[in-house]
């Protein structure tokens, strides 16, 4: 099976092989392919199914956005560790609804703060004062469902 990407030419970008025995199967295989090289916005992608003849078919065209990536990528924290206060630092390709959670490593929720971001950066101040030391999870999620979680150390005061 070939993948193909482009919009009005495909181009071909991988083979996979079959995961059937003998390139027959009865039942529903899932395959998977990552495209390190792709663009950072949209991408088309089709498959070329070719069969044991050398018939093939190419079913549907399917989009891949990629408009949130930057997203993951642009989160920092500091300082790191901290005792008071923890700057969370969030660059954005436009504007966002986030809610930032932290977390214990057992897994207890500290309530967070929901906020509204401007696209480029954004800095947001969470007092951790009240927190025990140790290690947490600041987590933000976006109003798109992207997510993204860095650790911080608290120290004692």
């Amino acid at each position: 099976m070939y993948l193909l990407a482009g919009i009005h030419n495909f181009n071909k970008i991988a083979f996979v092989k079959t995961k059937a025995p003998n390139g027959n199967s009865n039942f529903k295989l899932s395959y998977e392919f990552s495209d390190i090289a792709s663009a950072s916005s949209n991408n088309y992608y089709r498959l070329k199914q070719i069969d044991k003849d050398n018939t093939y078919t190419y079913p549907n065209i399917v989009l891949i956005r990629k408009e949130n990536t930057a997203i993951t990528g642009d989160l920092q924290i500091y300082p790191n560790p901290s005792k008071n206060i923890l700057n969370v630092k969030i660059s954005l390709p436009g504007d966002r609804k986030v809610k930032l959670t932290v977390t214990d490593m057992a897994g207890k929720i500290i309530p967070g703060k929901s906020t509204s971001l401007a696209k480029g950066e954004n800095i947001i101040q969470l007092d951790i004062s009240d927190l025990s030391a140790g290690s947490y999870l600041i987590k933000t999620i976006f109003e798109n469902g992207v997510k993204a979680e860095k650790k911080f150390i608290k120290e004692h005061q």
